[in-house]
């Protein structure tokens, strides 16, 4: 099961209590830059999915017959990671969670 916390990542949810296989959120709907957002998994999932992309140091070995690559979440990771964007939804949950939900729901 997939839940898309997009829209209610203000509204308190424990991913651990809902029990989900995955959740996930976007940067554009938490008021913050487009281009990126959140993937949370259970691990077993996570380690299951192969990637979808190569390069970097998503790779832990390689030899004549394959690669072998990281664990989750470094097997996705391919080319470089949009700092900008990390840092700005980080800045964003940080402001989010210092205006708090219950103010939040007021407005």
């Amino acid at each position: 099961m997939l839940v898309d916390g997009s829209q209610g990542y203000v509204l308190t949810a424990d991913v651990c209590d809902i029990d989900c296989d995955f959740y996930v959120m976007t940067g554009h709907k938490l008021f913050g830059p487009t281009g990126i957002g959140v993937l949370c998994g259970k691990s077993a999932h996570l380690a299951s999915i192969p990637p979808f992309d190569g390069g970097v140091d998503m790779i832990r070995e390689v030899s004549r017959s394959g690669a072998i690559h990281g664990n989750p979440p470094h097997r996705f990771e391919a080319g470089t990671p949009p700092i900008v964007e990390a840092i700005a939804l980080g800045a964003d949950i940080d402001c989010i969670d210092s205006i708090g939900e219950r103010q939040i729901r007021r407005q």
